[in-house]
């Protein structure tokens, strides 16, 4: 619902009735070449678009619940460039997406559960420190490795991965390999 032109949506923006919360009010939002929506201040990508190469615009903080969800694996993501500004991936947001190489930047501080979940991933690279890892964030049945802080290591989100899919490897950011 809008108030005061503003899009109110709940904590981690849930944009998956976008199209109907906009109502046909472009002032609300900003659409870039590649036909991503974004809130007006550029800070939020509520919606993607399913290309080969999805670009997020720099300055972007959060990605929203289910900005690029599809309904069909594999979709045709298979690349994505986040900007150093990304601090937040929502629920669901590359849910069957065919991203199979993720390296997420250093400013990530939380990833919302399912986030990944259904792309064919093989690597996982998460830069950041201290971060917040939702439950099955990362569930494939071709993940190889995960390679982050030693801190995250012994995050159970991230211990899952090594329990339930003994081939994922787990690799502290600091090992030489990769």
């Amino acid at each position: 619902f809008l108030i005061n032109n503003t899009i109110m949506i709940d904590q981690v923006y849930d944009t998956s009735n976008i199209d109907d919360m906009l109502l046909g009010n472009e002032s609300l939002t900003i659409k870039d070449e590649q036909g991503s929506i974004y809130s007006p201040d550029g800070k939020k990508l509520y919606k993607g678009v399913l290309v080969n190469k999805l670009i997020v615009r720099s300055g972007v903080e959060i990605i929203c619940d289910m900005a690029l969800y599809s309904k069909e694996p594999n979709s045709v993501i298979k690349e994505i460039v986040l900007p150093e500004t990304v601090r937040a991936i929502g629920k669901y947001a590359f849910y069957n997406c065919a991203i199979r190489r993720l390296v997420l930047p250093d400013s990530i501080q939380s990833i919302g559960d399912y986030a990944f979940m259904g792309c064919p991933l093989s690597y996982v690279s998460i830069g950041s420190t201290s971060c917040y890892i939702g439950v099955n964030s990362f569930r494939s049945d071709e993940l190889g490795i995960i390679r982050c802080h030693k801190n995250l290591i012994d995050n159970p989100n991230i211990q899952q991965y090594n329990q339930k899919w003994a081939d994922t490897i787990l690799l502290s950011l600091d090992h030489p390999c990769l």
